[in-house]
């Protein structure tokens, strides 16, 4: 992040205004169907990004300590959520509301450079994401999803794992043997 530590005093000048929430795993911070009107940042737990089409969960993606939760497309357009952010663990999240902070920060040049930053490394990201679909093999995804999660992977269960790849949880238990072979 371009200055690193401006941005950090900006975002601990940001955080201020949130309030703690404690989550506890399994519970919602956002639904599909929901105003995002709301953001959290998380400081202790894991989050999955998911939408559930019937008894199928997609898993878009996992978010960690430091990490901001929220939509936002939702927060741009008024939109309701499509997914369903989802604690995975215990978690505390500072939470804000989007209109309150926007309010209060919009006209600092410390919120635009941050804006600018977030918003440039959300496209990367999602851009990333969509040529995996398009062109990376599953042990490839798998490959970046372990080089993504170093430290942190094995707080997610294999099941969210073949979620996340698009997977059933005997194909990746199959993707890890030979993988662990090689």
């Amino acid at each position: 992040m371009p200055n690193e530590e401006n941005s950090s005093i900006w975002i601990n000048n940001l955080l201020k205004d949130f309030t703690l929430e404690e989550i506890p795993k399994g519970m919602f911070f956002l639904k599909s169907g929901e105003k995002g009107n709301k953001i959290g940042y998380i400081r202790k737990g894991l989050f999955k990004i998911v939408k559930k089409i019937g008894d199928k969960e997609i898993i878009k993606d996992f978010c960690l300590e430091n990490d901001f939760l929220g939509s936002y497309g939702s927060i741009l357009t008024g939109d309701t959520l499509y997914y369903d952010l989802i604690a995975l663990e215990d978690s505390e999240v500072l939470v804000g509301n989007i209109n309150k902070v926007l309010e209060s920060h919009k006209d600092t040049i410390e919120y635009l450079k941050f804006s600018k930053y977030f918003l440039e490394s959300v496209y990367l990201e999602k851009e990333e994401r969509e040529s995996d679909f398009l062109i990376c093999t599953t042990e490839e995804k798998y490959s970046k999803l372990l080089e993504n999660y170093k430290k942190n992977i094995h707080r997610i269960s294999k099941d969210d794992i073949a979620k996340y790849l698009g997977i059933s949880l005997s194909s990746l238990l199959r993707l890890e043997r030979r993988i662990n072979q090689k």
